[in-house]
């Protein structure tokens, strides 16, 4: 595997991290989605996030809604968590990849494992209830 991009913060040495690819399982291409209804939205993505300069990446997944379409996913759900949601006003693909940009941008940290805890206050991580065991020899790769 490639070598990390790091840069230094203060003592700390910390990866730097990239949305390597945004995928939804809603809406083909969303990102030059035209909705109808663009204050009427409801889509699952996930964002393929990893360090710079490496081609390794995790999934992160959320949910982006605007006030109606939440409201119409609860009149058949009616109960959910809210957890990893991401409440828009109206659907603005700019607006919403500069947010994430910025929000992945807090979560950087001296090492994969503390960034991927950081990503998960924000996301679903797909190795969110897994529990690892590196051996001691054994590199983080991230």
């Amino acid at each position: 595997m490639e070598q990390c991009r790091q840069y230094t913060l203060g003592h700390k040495i910390v990866i730097e991290i990239e949305i390597k690819d945004y995928v939804s399982t809603d809406q083909d291409k969303f990102w030059d989605w035209k909705p109808e209804e663009p204050t009427n939205i409801f889509l699952n993505i996930d964002l393929y996030i990893g360090p710079k300069h490496s081609e390794g990446a995790e999934i992160f997944q959320c949910v982006v809604a605007t006030p109606k379409g939440l409201s119409n996913f609860l009149s058949h759900a009616r109960i959910t968590s809210g957890r990893h949601y991401f409440l828009i006003e109206r659907w603005n693909w700019d607006e919403l990849k500069a947010f994430f940009e910025n929000l992945i941008s807090t979560c950087q940290s001296e090492d994969w494992a503390m960034t991927s805890l950081k990503l998960s206050r924000h996301f679903k991580w797909e190795y969110e209830d897994h529990s690892f065991q590196q051996d001691e020899d054994e590199p983080d790769d991230y």
